[in-house]
């Protein structure tokens, strides 16, 4: 069992958070509050939401460069 367990807040970015987990080699973070345990978050929660922000941005650029309503 791993005695110093790495954590985040939930305030944490997700660059943060995944640097936290390429640090320490691991693949779950428990996400803390004013110090007690809100959830986990793992490198796959995080992924998701990077691919989901990354079309966003592709998106709203797209229609920024093409103008509103291209597709």
């Amino acid at each position: 069992m791993t005695r110093n367990v790495a954590t985040c807040k939930v305030d944490d970015t997700v660059e943060t958070v995944l640097n936290l987990m390429r640090e320490r080699g691991v693949r779950h973070v428990p996400v803390t509050d004013q110090g007690k345990l809100v959830t986990m978050i793992s490198m796959r929660d995080l992924l998701h939401y990077s691919a989901e922000q990354a079309k966003r941005d592709i998106d709203s650029l797209t229609s920024f460069i093409f103008g509103v309503g291209y597709r």
